[in-house]
C-alpha cells in the first residue's frame, strides 16, 4: 500500500467495576480503545479515518482501587497488547484507507415511482376473445328468436335448441 501519514493510538475508555456493593475491590476492568490515522491514501487524497475496540479485563483476586489507579497505564497497555489491538485496529485503518467511499453531498435526481404494469394481451388473443363474445352473444340470440318461432307455431310445450 502505497499512503503516508500518521497513526495515533488512544484509551478512550476505562471502567473500573467493584467486585460487590461493598466496593471492596476492583473486579474487572472495561478497556475501550481508539486508533486513528490521517494522513493521504495512494491517490493523494487526504484522509481520516478511526477504529474503535473495547474489551473487559478481570482481576482475580480483585485489585485495591489505589493499586488500579497509580498502574492504570500499565495496566491498559499491557491489556490492549495481549489482545494484539495496535495491530488489529491498524489493519483496520490500512483496509480503509484506499476503499471506497460513499459520494457525500450528492444531489439525488428525482425518480418518478414505477408503476406495475400487467404484460400485454398479444392483439390476436383479444380479438379472439372478442370474436367468442360476439358468436356466443348471437348464439343466444338465435336461440332466443328460435323459441319465439316455435311458440307462435305451435300451441304445443316450446322447444328448446
Amino acid at each position: 500500500m502505497d499512503f503516508s501519514g500518521n497513526y495515533n493510538y488512544s484509551f478512550s475508555r476505562v471502567e473500573p467495576v467493584w467486585s460487590n456493593a461493598f466496593e471492596t475491590g476492583i473486579h474487572s476492568l472495561v478497556v475501550g480503545f481508539n486508533c486513528s490515522f490521517q494522513g493521504e491514501n495512494e491517490y493523494g487524497d487526504v484522509v481520516s479515518i478511526t477504529e474503535y475496540i473495547d474489551g473487559t479485563t478481570g482481576f482475580s483476586p480483585s485489585l485495591e482501587y489505589s493499586y488500579l489507579s497509580g498502574h492504570i497505564n500499565e495496566i491498559s497497555n499491557e491489556y490492549a497488547s495481549g489482545q494484539n489491538w495496535y495491530e488489529t485496529l491498524e489493519a483496520r485503518v490500512d483496509q480503509k484507507i484506499n476503499s471506497p467511499r460513499p459520494v457525500r453531498d450528492f444531489d439525488a435526481i428525482r425518480l418518478d415511482k414505477v408503476k406495475k404494469v400487467s404484460p400485454k394481451q398479444r392483439p390476436f388473443e383479444f380479438e379472439e376473445n372478442k370474436i367468442k363474445r360476439n358468436e356466443r352473444k348471437a348464439l343466444e340470440e338465435a336461440n332466443r328468436l328460435a323459441v319465439l318461432e316455435v311458440e307462435a307455431d305451435s300451441p304445443e310445450e316450446p322447444l328448446r335448441v
